[in-house]
């Protein structure tokens, strides 16, 4: 039969705690939960090589921006450009 898991004063309490003790030592306790995981597909990663990042990260601080803006920023304005191809 294992322990039951403490109720905690403060995260303080509950660091020390789990510091000392082993998950498995509250099997009984724990129960499975069901959790459904999606991809946010608002995200694009790409894969730029060192030189280019260290260019987009420099220019980007000379304008006062992070480099994910500055690099969003000129993907809008070349999507904007090839619209107008179309």
């Amino acid at each position: 039969m294992s322990k039951k898991i403490p109720s905690f004063k403060s995260e303080e309490e509950e660091i020390k705690f789990w510091d000392e003790h082993s998950l498995s030592e509250f099997d009984d306790d724990l129960e499975e939960v069901k959790v459904d995981c999606t991809r946010d597909n608002n995200i694009l990663p790409i894969r730029l090589d060192h030189d280019d990042i260290k260019h987009i990260k420099n220019l980007a601080k000379m304008k006062g921006l992070t480099q994910g803006t500055l690099a969003r920023l000129w993907i809008k304005e070349r999507l904007i450009q090839e619209k107008k191809t179309l």
